[in-house]
């Protein structure tokens, strides 16, 4: 024709992202501020907005949602109506009962047919050595694994001064302590915990953030 054209084309990866929320009790508390998000759903939003990100890039988004075991797997899929499918999922998302992430992790690792990139989503609370070794499950199958270590500003912070009557939100069992007193052994025991999901994490080849619930989503998603 002696003109000139250029073929441009749209390139699918076909990476699968799946994204595993943790759905138990203890994402459920209530902060002391009751403007802010609670740690479900500010993980919801955080599990959407990556989904989002995901679909964009042409890579297929999948959800899981998990306490003691497996409650929900959505597989990864590419369109619209899968996205919006799965973020009708995250809007219903009612978190309960106990949690056993390290389990969950196993079972994931069986479900998951093909090399995957893994997003965990979690307060990580439970045995620190069991939620290492489902990291490690997973990562010797050959998924790439991010682990957004999720805690609630008041747990970080521990802003409680009066008598304080604690309850666990998943097994009910209650305690009664003076917070001005507890909250040095309060802060080394947290300390220890974080660091010994991080170092776990990392030694397994994965990549770790710490976020809390008064950091805005946008920042964090912006700074990984």
């Amino acid at each position: 024709t002696e003109r000139l054209f250029i073929r441009r084309y749209e390139m699918e990866s076909n990476m699968d992202v799946i994204t595993l929320l943790d759905a138990s009790g203890s994402m459920a508390y209530q902060p002391v501020e009751l403007k802010r998000l609670t740690k479900a759903e500010y993980g919801s939003y955080l599990a959407a907005s990556l989904s989002y990100l995901v679909r964009k890039q042409q890579d297929a988004p999948g959800l899981v949602t998990f306490g003691t075991d497996l409650f929900e797997f959505v597989p990864p899929r590419q369109g619209e109506q899968h996205l919006f499918g799965l973020l009708a999922r995250l809007n219903s998302l009612k978190p309960s009962g106990e949690t056993d992430l390290g389990q969950a992790l196993k079972s994931l690792a069986l479900r998951l047919k093909r090399r995957s990139i893994v997003v965990l989503i979690s307060d990580c609370h439970g045995d620190t050595e069991s939620v290492v070794d489902g990291i490690r499950h997973l990562a010797a199958r050959g998924h790439d694994i991010i682990v957004f270590h999720l805690l609630d500003a008041d747990e970080v912070e521990f802003p409680f001064s009066a008598l304080t009557s604690f309850r666990d939100v998943e097994t009910g069992g209650q305690l009664m302590c003076d917070p001005l007193r507890q909250k040095k052994r309060y802060m080394e025991r947290l300390d220890t915990f974080r660091t010994a999901i991080r170092d776990g994490t990392v030694a397994c080849g994965a990549d770790y953030r710490f976020i809390d619930t008064s950091q805005p989503i946008e920042t964090v998603l912006r700074d990984y």
